[in-house]
């Protein structure tokens, strides 16, 4: 008995070994342009500290004091890294391509930039394209862009911008010096569970995201105590609930649930492991794979902490958040 524990805790471990292993991104090829953005990614998570170099006056906007740039990066015209006041990060790096007088000529630049860094990165990279942007009205047309792995992607950490500033067009590459959220593919050949739990969780799955959660799917999780309730801003929130006396038992339910839940929910969903705040031991949120960048989205948290009260234990929850 005493091994399994050890197998399971070990098992943890090395999932969050793997994930800090995650963030680093390896060079696909000798390309000078990939590399290049490749150096300044992996450096984003670190306010760029490897590639930020001393202050410069910058032409281009925004213009003024700057930090230097330390990457070559080949066929851009000007480079830099910015102060920004965002809440979730200090620095961007700030990567101009194309100066144009026309719009005809930018659009063309736009084109011709995103398939190079497309092609830089080994095709590697997830892009959303938007026409518009209500947090900068300069920006005319942007493509988000995400790094992937053959087990998933980062979250968007960088867009490429054409911007309007009066007769001047301007194609950039910005990327935001933050760690990106990494997102797990469920793999296609996840076999799909045919046990009580995996089969009742498709229907709480269903019924959560066809409707308003109701009372009749409270008992359909066995094992666990269920509740309805509403989260911090008053929205209503399903709750499966089962309690451990000790670490062990909960860490190998709590790995249990994790492969039931991934098969029961397949290929059209994807998962991240969350940063954990004091007293949690592991959350993890699923999101279908067409919404995890949506700002309301429905999801799904996988969580184990540590309850204190009248009785001390370990306690895995289900949470279905709208």
């Amino acid at each position: 008995m005493k091994m399994r524990y050890c197998i399971i805790t070990l098992l943890l471990l090395s999932i969050s070994i793997s994930l800090s292993a995650q963030y680093t991104i390896t060079y696909p090829n000798k390309n000078k342009l990939g590399n290049a953005l490749i150096d300044i990614f992996n450096d984003a998570s670190s306010n760029f500290k490897q590639s930020r170099g001393g202050t410069f006056t910058a032409r281009l906007l925004p213009a003024g004091k700057v930090h230097r740039l330390k990457v070559h990066v080949p066929n851009a015209i000007e480079t830099k890294i910015i102060t920004v006041n965002n809440p979730s990060f200090k620095y961007q790096a700030v990567l101009h391509f194309a100066k144009c007088s026309s719009f005809e000529e930018a659009e063309a630049a736009f084109v011709k930039t995103s398939q190079q860094i497309t092609s830089s990165l080994g095709k590697r990279i997830m892009v959303r394209t938007a026409d518009s942007t209500a947090n900068d009205t300069s920006v005319v047309k942007e493509q988000r862009i995400g790094y992937m792995l053959p087990s998933g992607f980062f979250y968007y950490n960088a867009s490429l911008q054409l911007q309007r500033f009066a007769a001047t067009w301007l194609i950039t590459l910005r990327v935001n010096g933050w760690e990106p959220d990494f997102y797990f593919w469920i793999p296609k050949n996840d076999p799909l569970s045919s046990n009580i739990f995996s089969h009742n969780f498709r229907r709480v799955v269903q019924r959560f995201e066809t409707s308003a959660v109701a009372p009749d799917v409270q008992q359909l999780l066995p094992g666990f105590d269920a509740l309805v309730t509403k989260d911090s801003v008053g929205k209503p929130m399903l709750v499966f609930d089962k309690t451990f006396a000790d670490l062990p038992n909960a860490e190998f339910e709590y790995n249990n649930a994790l492969n039931n839940i991934k098969a029961s929910l397949g290929k059209a969903f994807v998962y991240r492991f969350n940063k954990v705040q004091q007293g949690k031991v592991s959350s993890i949120t699923f999101v279908r794979n067409t919404d995890f960048d949506k700002p309301q989205k429905r999801y799904i948290e996988l969580l184990l902490d540590k309850y204190t009260g009248i009785t001390e234990g370990y306690r895995i929850s289900i949470l279905f958040r709208q």
